[in-house]
């Protein structure tokens, strides 16, 4: 899941308390690559569904995280995150 520049290890918790996604990502990946991803690996015996990125709110610090900005730009960095994004639909 790594891709190049800073590495920073996520999480992922969704409405149920699942965690998801867990990986090591690049400080340049997009947040709507990532959820892109998170779409891809939804569980799919949950009763809530995501269809598209659109579908899907990434929170931190209690902000919506921007499609087109990358993890770096959303200062995001290795050990920020001691419960992980929260995924919102």
């Amino acid at each position: 899941m790594a891709e190049g520049g800073e590495q920073i290890e996520l999480k992922f918790r969704i409405y149920d308390g699942t965690d998801i996604g867990h990986g090591t990502y690049a400080s340049s990946i997009t947040i709507g690559t990532l959820k892109q991803r998170l779409v891809t690996e939804w569980p799919q015996d949950k009763t809530v569904l995501p269809k598209s990125v659109n579908d899907l709110k990434l929170i931190h610090a209690g902000k919506i995280l921007e499609n087109n900005r990358t993890l770096a730009d959303s200062r995001i960095t290795y050990g920020d995150l001691p419960g992980g994004l929260s995924p919102c639909m």
